[in-house]
């Protein structure tokens, strides 16, 4: 790959040097030599689909995505090359993303195209209209990128801290986390989040690599995402509703190394309003097995009822009845004895 972009770059260079002539499919093709004059600075590119890689000035060798400085009323002519092969222009837009400049499409390894234009404080980033996320960088007209002239990194992430929920510092290697207290100094940290609240990420280019945020859900889908940029200290915000479908934050560029879980917690809410109707049914079950009870127990405590209940005038002759049949043998026995009594006397008469 390093050999291939290295005589890419050289074929670049030979080509439009040789011929003195801004070749290609260019919205503004004219010989080079009779704009020099006119021409406060010439940025040579190279188009590939992993991203622009700055081939001149020096200033921007080698480096992906270069950010572009320009002074306010220079004109500036930006050339590329395409590097592989595939399907590529270049634009320029402003903040609200509309089309300042555009070059046209070149689609062979090799062609060129090429753009003049002089820069106004309105210019905002370039990109490559087929690939938008991958081949795009920053332009900074007589400005610092990332907030105010002047403004210190150490102000720029003061100014996110107080507008963001949470703030990272984006490096190649991982996001770092600043602010709250609790991911400071944590190498990609898991956020907690509350599902349907409203929270603001912001983080700061620590490295000036091209760097994007992006929220993604299970299936690596992005739900939110932020422009790439490659402005070392430039700023970005990304603010959202948290769901249970936001899984990760992850820069795009480096989905590898930049990448952090969030955990939001909004399942266990719709749980605790349903438990409570499974949590009653149990005791609704136990209190009707009592009332089924009840009948069959009853016939079991009444037999001892219906045996104190036996001494009633209802029940057979039980003991009243024997009471009354010795009562009768008594009274006729004691006529016995006295009619015996009497028929004695008689005879002894």
């Amino acid at each position: 790959m390093q050999d291939s972009t290295t005589s890419s770059r050289r074929r670049f260079v030979q080509l439009v040097g040789a011929t003195g002539v801004a070749v290609g499919l260019s919205g503004v093709a004219s010989p080079v030599a009779a704009q020099d004059g006119d021409v406060a600075e010439t940025f040579e590119l190279l188009g590939e689909q992993s991203g622009w890689v700055g081939v001149a000035p020096e200033g921007i060798a080698d480096t992906t995505n270069p950010t572009l400085e320009f002074t306010p009323g220079e004109t500036y002519r930006i050339e590329f090359e395409n590097g592989d092969g595939l399907t590529h222009n270049l634009v320029i837009i402003n903040e609200a993303e509309e089309v300042l400049h555009r070059t046209d499409t070149v689609a062979e390894e090799g062609a060129t195209a090429s753009i003049e234009f002089e820069a106004t404080e309105e210019m905002y980033q370039y990109y490559c209209e087929p690939h938008p996320q991958s081949m795009r960088g920053d332009i900074n007209v007589g400005q610092q990128a990332g907030g105010g002239a002047g403004d210190s990194r150490e102000e720029l992430i003061q100014q996110l801290i107080e507008e963001s929920d949470y703030v990272f510092d984006g490096y190649v290697r991982a996001w770092e986390g600043l602010a709250p207290e609790s991911i400071e100094g944590e190498s990609n940290p898991t956020i907690e989040l509350e599902a349907g609240q409203e929270y603001t990420f912001g983080w700061i280019n620590g490295d000036g690599e091209p760097h994007n945020i992006a929220i993604r859900d299970d299936d690596g889908e992005n739900l939110y995402a932020t422009e790439i940029t490659s402005t070392e200290d430039a700023t970005q915000t990304l603010t959202f509703e948290a769901t249970t479908d936001a899984v990760l934050y992850i820069c795009e560029v480096h989905p590898n190394s930049m990448v952090g879980d969030l955990t939001v917690d909004g399942m266990g809410t719709a749980t605790p309003t349903e438990a409570p109707p499974t949590e009653t049914e149990p005791p609704a079950t136990e209190t009707e097995a009592p009332e089924t009870e009840p009948p069959a127990t009853e016939p079991a405590t009444e037999p001892p009822e219906t045996e104190t209940g036996t001494p009633t005038a209802t029940d057979g002759p039980g003991f009243g009845g024997l009471a009354a049949l010795a009562g009768v043998g008594a009274g006729a026995a004691a006529a016995a004895r006295r009619l015996s009594a009497d028929s004695e006397d008689e005879r002894e008469e």
